[in-house]
């Protein structure tokens, strides 16, 4: 059950269009506007815990290129034919320059090592906060004065 986006009441709400502003109201507060028919709809449950994954270069993969290369046999200008770089820019990842997630790709297909790790975050939502109602805002006023 929702509460009256008007009075703040707790129970069964039906659509109600009051000057001009569609709200979700109790049958009382209905009565200020139009009922307007609801479309049946589902409410998904709220999810307690989403896990997100991250790809991240694992932190020496200038050096692992480089080793994994010379393990190979192969020299700078051999491996950057293979993958269709310049020797510039592979001599520059080479010094720590990331290079861009498919070139990334290519040299790990190429060298047969793993440049990525993955991270696995996991959040976990609160509660759903009472939504502030046009009561609520009336009784702020009344306070107020």
């Amino acid at each position: 059950m929702t509460e009256c986006e008007m009075c703040g009441w707790n129970g069964d709400l039906v659509r109600a269009n009051v000057e001009g502003t569609i709200l979700r109201v109790c049958k009382k507060c209905s009565v200020l506007g139009a009922k307007m028919e609801e479309a049946k709809t589902e409410q998904k449950p709220l999810s307690l815990a989403r896990k997100m994954e991250i790809s991240e270069f694992v932190p020496d993969f200038a050096e692992k290129i480089r080793h994994a290369r010379e393990s190979a046999g192969m020299n700078k200008s051999d491996l950057a034919r293979r993958i269709g770089v310049s020797p510039s820019l592979l001599s520059r990842i080479e010094k720590g320059m990331r290079p861009t997630d498919a070139l990334a790709r290519k040299l790990e297909k190429e060298l047969k090592i793993g440049l990525f790790y993955t991270d696995t975050l996991t959040t976990v939502k609160a509660e759903r906060t009472p939504e502030v109602t046009l009561g609520d805002v009336v009784e702020l006023r009344i306070r107020k004065k």
